[in-house]
């Protein structure tokens, strides 16, 4: 059978978005993920979100997140912003919903003109001035959970930034346990520009969604930026990252920005065998 898919972009982030009532019951999704996602073999995307029934109370939806590598991805910001305005658009929720990942229930409000706002999970386990060895060599990062884990490299000048050097070396490093994103932040255009390298697509990406409130959180912690926070993407489009301190702890943290369709169409069924 012939399986119907939608592709949509969060600043750059791209995604294959399917729903699981058009897949058999054992289907494999971390090797679909893998297929689909392989830019020259398959479609080619970031990552892979497949729509699901809810399961606990109060969703309307659930996702189950694969990355391009076929590793499943707890939580995924710009992924989010996408599959809740194609749920809405579908007319399977509101404009303003919520749905089960991973990471915990993220609420969605859906605006005009392809805006989406998510109300990401409580960020956790941060910490400032974090010492990584590397090879004799001592590397300063600030590391958070905004739903996955980050790391946070401040430089001066992010176009510079060796992503594709230090990236994949620190994302591997024996210091976090299940990996992590790496980020490389400039304090730049009244906000922050970032370039993150994404666990589980193992190169850079466009944007990250989580990264950039990463950013945002560590970069107010540290005192550079206050909320709301505008991050620059790799891409060039700016996502907004909002949150309240409250008892000095980071509260309801959310990230809005654009999204795009690109196409919808069938995969054959010759790539699914």
């Amino acid at each position: 059978m012939e399986l119907s898919f939608t592709k949509m972009a969060g600043c750059g982030n791209d995604f294959l978005l399917v729903e699981a009532a058009d897949l058999a019951p054992a289907t494999d999704l971390s090797e679909l993920g893998r297929r689909l996602c392989d830019r020259q073999c398959g479609i080619g995307a970031d990552g892979l979100i497949v729509l699901q029934p809810p399961v606990g109370p109060g969703a309307d939806y659930r996702v189950a997140i694969v990355n391009a590598s076929g590793l499943p991805a707890e939580m995924c910001g710009n992924g989010a912003r996408c599959v809740a305005r194609y749920v809405h658009d579908r007319g399977l929720a509101g404009a303003t919903h919520a749905f089960e990942t991973p990471a915990g229930l993220i609420r969605a409000e859906v605006g005009e003109g392809g805006q989406v706002r998510v109300e990401l999970t409580e960020p956790t386990a941060i910490c400032l001035n974090r010492r990584i060895d590397l090879d004799g060599a001592v590397i300063r990062l600030d590391t958070v959970d905004t739903g996955v884990p980050h790391a946070v490299m401040w430089v001066e000048a992010v176009e510079r930034a060796d992503v594709g050097g230090l990236g994949p070396r620190l994302r591997h490093h024996p210091a976090f346990a299940h990996g992590t994103n790496v980020n490389f932040v400039e304090v730049a255009d009244a906000g922050l520009a970032v370039r993150t390298y994404e666990r589980g697509v193992e190169a850079e990406t466009l944007a990250c969604g989580t990264g950039s409130a990463a950013a945002a959180i560590l970069g107010h912690l540290r005192g550079y930026v206050d909320p709301p926070v505008r991050v620059r993407t790799r891409h060039g489009a700016v996502l907004v990252i909002d949150f309240a301190v409250e008892d000095e702890r980071i509260r309801r943290v959310t990230l809005a920005g654009p999204t795009t369709y690109i196409c919808r169409g069938q995969v054959c069924a010759e790539i699914l065998d």
